[in-house]
């Protein structure tokens, strides 16, 4: 008996290793699986080939990180798959054109039962992406809500995440430089969607290139990019606090992560909780993160 066990239980492993190997899930989340029944009770709802995985386009995230990707193949099938939050596939179907309609009820569905809740109906319909499988749903709900404050702290935290770094007086140059471009696409689709493009990294890129600003850090650029997105008045750089969360602010004055993230969280923890009133005033080298960041925005081609 315990030789059948350990043979059962071997093969268990064995099919487990060959999963992960093909990039297919082992485990499903509670929130998956009721997308899964869903999609499931389709009519014509047949199953999928794991090589048409990769050429489907994210379309939403559920509440639990779960990505919905869909695909039409050239003689117009759809397909509908759902990915973990690292990137493998825990189903995949597709349906005929006559059953079409009905996979868009189920999607619209899931999109009504599973997706983060928030108070505008946008939220959630940016195609999210990340290299690390990170979470950006409470972001997506922020954003959409117009929690501009909140929105620009956890852009902090999901920046770190994709950094893997704890704090932000542990990130480099270097570490910039190699920004997953699947997370900061994914981070300035977010703030451009819901600001109607007057957020985002792509646009502050724009604007610190039309003032000539260098890859590398220049004081004169930045000051004027300052100037420019409204983090300066009177040739000082604003407090925190002082920032406008409003999509009433400049043009480009939001994130502001990189800029205050890398004071304020770098600080020492006895003053943690001075995130609302630590200046930045008279810090004036503190550019290079930004413009080292704008430079990576470039290169993954925004």
């Amino acid at each position: 008996m315990f030789e059948m066990f350990k043979a059962a239980k071997n093969a268990a492993k064995l099919i487990n290793n060959a999963a992960n190997e093909t990039g297919i899930a082992t485990t499903i989340s509670p929130t998956a699986a009721s997308a899964i029944q869903i999609l499931s009770d389709v009519p014509g709802m047949t199953p999928a080939d794991k090589r048409d995985f990769d050429s489907a386009s994210p379309l939403f995230a559920l509440k639990d990180g779960t990505i919905v990707r869909t695909w039409q193949n050239p003689v117009r099938v759809d397909h509908i798959f759902l990915a973990d939050p690292k990137g493998r596939m825990v189903f995949g179907g597709y349906v005929l054109w006559q059953n079409s309609e009905g996979l868009k009820q189920a999607i619209k569905q899931i999109q009504q039962e599973l997706v983060l809740k928030t108070k505008n109906p946008r939220a959630a319909t940016v195609p999210i992406e990340s290299a690390w499988g990170i979470d950006y749903s409470r972001l997506s709900g922020l954003l959409a809500d117009r929690e501009w404050k909140k929105a620009d702290k956890e852009t902090a935290r999901l920046m770190l995440a994709a950094l893997k770094k704890r704090e932000w007086w542990q990130v480099s140059e270097a570490d910039v430089a190699w920004f997953p471009c699947k997370d900061l696409s994914t981070i300035d689709r977010l703030w451009s969607f819901y600001s109607e493009g007057r957020f985002g990294l792509l646009v502050q890129k724009e604007i610190y290139e039309s003032l000539n600003g260098s890859n590398s850090y220049d004081r004169n650029a930045w000051e004027v990019f300052g100037d420019r997105v409204g983090w300066r008045n009177k040739n000082d750089w604003l407090y925190y606090a002082d920032l406008v969360f409003s999509i009433k602010a400049p043009k480009g004055h939001l994130p502001s992560t990189v800029l205050y993230g890398s004071i304020v969280e770098g600080v020492p923890k006895v003053f943690s909780g001075l995130v609302e009133t630590v200046a930045v005033r008279g810090l004036t080298n503190v550019g290079w993160p930004m413009a080292g960041l704008f430079a990576r925005v470039k290169d993954c081609e925004l």
